[in-house]
């Protein structure tokens, strides 16, 4: 006997684990309507069969009974195309590939609304490709362009988080539409999704999970997992007093600025104390030692900070030495992790003289050229 669509929604619904009130919310109908639909009593208005679909990550012919291994194969085989594009992306193409690559997500989403892995695909793409490129977009597809690149990364973000069931495709997608109404100055909205997200970090996964394998006796998955969350926990905390200090810093409290730099340097240096080098920590671009550097000049302690300019010189070549390596770190606090130089992140210290004079040379250190200690740092470079 063949399944009728009723059974089918029935089916899909429990495989999801929602109930028909969970269901009927979603798709903001009655729970009775559902009931009717699984007790083939009524069939669905056709405005739901899509977001049906979509809401079981399924083709609307799998609601009508329709085998879909071909459409699911086909989808599979559109996404390998995709891939196999990003991964042979010239740098000097990146750009003009990668509005390629978006046209190509576009079509795949159009043939398969349903699918998820696509969307959240398509989403992560977008957003990687506009942070990295963002002046080479605009010279290719003008603001008119970028506008509706915008409103179509919205579109996505908006259709992960209504359909997909991946939690962490959700959290990104939210963190993500946040920004983007924030760039168009939508303040409303973007506060309503912050204000969706989780308030207690104790809440996350990985802490919850920690707790479950302390109880469970499992020490060596425990620790993993406590070291995990505390690389998340140290670059949140970071970032954090990192961005206090610009703050404070654009604000001309120089004092309040210099402590919460030096705070997040010398959190770094406890952490990584065993490690024969640190990982960069960065803010805009720079290493974290122009901003200090800078607040010093401002409170006319010039030597110290010559001091840190000479650590920055070291620092660089330090780093260097590590390009294209990866190392296990030996801290305590995050055993077993590994950290890979040679990616777009620390490219910076594949030259270090050219990064060590973008700091050196800049012109906020014009006023430390009569300190003989700074003129032979210059002369090294």
């Amino acid at each position: 006997m063949r399944e009728t669509i009723g059974d089918i929604i029935k089916k899909l619904r429990k495989e999801r684990g929602l109930t028909q009130e969970a269901l009927a919310e979603q798709l903001n109908i009655s729970s009775a309507a559902v009931s009717k639909w699984e007790n083939n009593i009524g069939m669905p208005d056709i405005s739901n069969v899509v977001p049906l679909a979509n809401l079981f990550g399924v083709s609307a012919d799998v609601l009508f009974g329709i085998n879909n291994g071909n459409k699911i194969e086909e989808a599979e085989k559109a996404l390998d195309e995709i891939f196999k594009m990003q991964e042979n992306v010239k740098p000097e193409d990146e750009a003009e590939t990668g509005l390629k690559i978006i046209e190509m997500y576009r079509d795949a989403i159009r043939r398969f609304p349903g699918n998820s892995t696509i969307l959240c695909n398509a989403f992560c793409f977008s957003e990687m490709l506009v942070e990295c490129n963002s002046e080479e977009i605009i010279d290719l597809i003008g603001k008119d362009g970028v506008d509706s690149l915008i409103r179509q990364r919205i579109s996505w973000a908006e259709l992960v988080i209504k359909y997909s069931n991946d939690i962490n495709d959700i959290l990104c997608a939210k963190r993500s539409l946040t920004d983007l109404y924030a760039q168009q100055s939508r303040w409303n909205l973007a506060s309503e999704i912050t204000e969706s997200f989780p308030n207690n970090i104790s809440n996350t996964r990985d802490i919850r999970m920690a707790d479950l394998m302390w109880k469970a006796g499992d020490k060596e998955k425990q620790q993993t997992l406590h070291c995990t969350n505390i690389k998340h926990l140290l670059e949140a905390l970071g970032h954090q007093i990192i961005m206090l200090a610009n703050l404070y810093r654009e604000r001309e409290q120089y004092e309040e600025a210099l402590y919460c730099y030096q705070t997040v340097k010398a959190l770094i240096s406890s952490v990584y104390r065993n490690d024969e080098y640190i990982p960069p920590f960065h803010d805009k671009g720079y290493p974290l030692y122009l901003f200090p550097a800078y607040c010093l000049v401002k409170l006319n302690r010039f030597e110290e900070a010559v001091d840190l300019l000479e650590e920055c010189v070291d620092y660089f070549k330090k780093q260097a030495k590590h390009y294209n390596r990866t190392n296990i770190l030996n801290s305590p606090l995050l055993k077993k992790y590994s950290f890979s130089y040679g990616y777009e992140g620390t490219a910076v210290y594949k030259d270090p003289v050219k990064a060590a004079k973008d700091i050196i040379f800049n012109p906020c250190f014009e006023c430390l050229n009569n300190i003989p200690r700074y003129k032979k740092l210059r002369e090294t470079l």
